[in-house]
């Protein structure tokens, strides 16, 4: 049996233990770490969905190459293809930092799926998420945009639903408030905005970022562009330089938009056949 010796700093920090055991208890102390980072592993190669190139209606949905997709590119979250701009510890996180909880929970109902949000503030103050992250208030509702990342195995959904435009002048109007100790919950069929593949196939579902601010980034926000008003000025800015453009560059004029929160990621089986 050959003997590995320990180095002189790990004989200081473990007296008495064995190389063999320090491992050992190095890879139990990381299993909870790849665990968390487990939804980040799996290799995107494919997406499903149709063409929009040609006629939308009579095409059959189909995989293609991920390259493919109009907003491919690699996330910096596991260096691999995810719609997610953070990570699950940083939701989490985030939520418990600002009193704020997001569940999802996914159901099958006659031929529908149906994605269930529930948006809890506990904080003492109001929080807002933009309009664009909300369905519309029609019956059946419509969702604004692509709000879920939905896979299986190494294949993406493509979402092939509304895309909303609001105005982006910092506006109250184009967010949804969610009061203080209230909750703003809403229930959209995924199906009707994503083609699910033929046959069973074991899914991972979880929503897109939403971005929460607070009234007093709306205050930051209006003292900011009160500000610019008063010094954009006719001056020594050419016109492809102006002031605004000046300051933006330097990061005074934007604001840190709020924080940002996502879902767990829900697992479930759904059978593609018996969906509307």
């Amino acid at each position: 049996m050959t003997t590995v010796l320990l180095p002189p700093g790990l004989k200081i920090l473990f007296p008495g233990h064995t190389y063999q055991s320090i491992v050992i208890c190095f890879i139990c102390l990381m299993i909870p770490h790849y665990g968390q980072a487990e939804e980040y592993l799996k290799i995107l190669r494919y997406a499903y969905g149709k063409s929009r190139s040609i006629n939308f209606e009579k095409q059959q949905p189909k995989h293609y190459q991920l390259q493919l997709r109009n907003d491919y590119r690699i996330n910096k979250i596991g260096y691999t293809y995810t719609l997610q701009r953070i990570s699950q510890p940083e939701s989490v996180k985030n939520q418990r930092v600002n009193s704020i909880n997001l569940s999802l929970t996914i159901e099958h109902s006659s031929q529908d799926i149906l994605a269930k949000i529930n948006i809890i503030n506990n904080s003492q103050k109001d929080y807002y998420i933009p309009l664009r992250t909300s369905p519309t208030d029609e019956l059946p509702a419509q969702m604004c945009g692509d709000m879920f990342q939905i896979t299986s195995e190494n294949t993406i959904l493509d979402y092939h639903g509304y895309k909303c435009r609001f105005d982006t002048d910092g506006s109250k109007d184009s967010w949804q408030l969610i009061p203080a100790k209230r909750r703003y919950s809403y229930t959209v069929p995924l199906n009707h905005f994503y083609f699910f593949m033929p046959g069973k196939h074991h899914y991972s579902i979880s929503t897109l970022e939403y971005t929460v601010v607070d009234d007093d980034w709306f205050a930051a926000l209006e003292r900011n562009a009160l500000l610019l008003s008063i010094l954009d000025a006719p001056g020594p800015f050419p016109r492809q330089d102006s002031l605004e453009t000046f300051l933006e560059r330097f990061s005074y004029f934007g604001l840190k938009p709020g924080f940002d929160i996502r879902s767990r990621t829900v697992s479930i089986e759904i059978d593609g056949d018996n969906l509307q």
